[in-house]
């Protein structure tokens, strides 16, 4: 019976890595995209800046 327990213990720390781990890569995906969209926003603006010369 202890040695059953000890298993379970093991199963739910390692439970809890995954969605640490999960957490952790939605984070970085949800940076990126914010990187992404801040480059975006860069270009736009050196785009109008570069527009706004050649009138």
């Amino acid at each position: 019976e202890e040695e059953e327990e000890e298993e379970e213990g093991r199963g739910g720390e390692e439970e809890e890595e995954e969605e640490e781990e999960e957490e952790e890569e939605e984070e970085e995906e949800e940076e990126e995209e914010e990187e992404e969209e801040e480059e975006e926003e860069e270009e736009e603006r050196e785009g109008g800046a570069v527009k706004v010369i050649r009138k």
